[in-house]
């Protein structure tokens, strides 16, 4: 298994993996995502993959795209904090037929040798609490939990 920067020969798999998340997340929650929208429309992808703040990669094997992770750097600024510069993973995706195979870590592990070869004092992420495999996944690469943001129904 290679990783690289995502091409343009890449965006039609990005796009059928992002499907496989977007089903996932609409069966988790359907009172929040919609199964019958994307994330980015392949055009949009294509616009992503063009801009320089926001770095893209696929894991490949076989030449063939197993796993994403779409990035932004991102410098945020609060008037209350500290600067600093953030690699965001906006969204990272193993396919499911692959998944359990180091795939997943392989990603975060490039990730965060790239966040600090751009002098990335971070690498940070969103994961819905319902997606507990993705929790998981996540803690076991020693993510923790920076702030929370709630919901009640109404």
């Amino acid at each position: 298994m290679i990783i690289r920067t995502a091409e343009k020969r890449d965006i039609p798999r990005i796009y059928e993996l992002l499907g496989q998340i977007l089903r996932l997340h609409a069966e988790l929650r359907p009172d929040v995502f919609r199964a019958d929208r994307e994330k980015y429309a392949p055009d949009e992808l294509e616009a992503l993959l063009a801009r320089p703040d926001r770095p893209a990669f696929v894991a490949e094997e076989d030449g063939v795209c197993v796993g994403y992770a779409l990035c932004e750097i991102r410098q945020p600024d609060a008037a209350q904090m500290l600067p600093r510069r953030v690699l965001y993973l906006d969204d990272l995706c193993v396919d499911s037929a692959f998944r359990g195979r180091g795939i997943g870590r392989a990603l975060v592990a490039f990730l965060r040798e790239y966040a600090a070869q751009i002098g990335a004092d971070s690498l940070e992420l969103n994961v819905w609490e319902c997606n507990a495999d993705a929790v998981a996944f996540y803690e076991r690469m020693g993510f923790k939990t920076q702030c929370r943001h709630m919901e009640t129904p109404l």
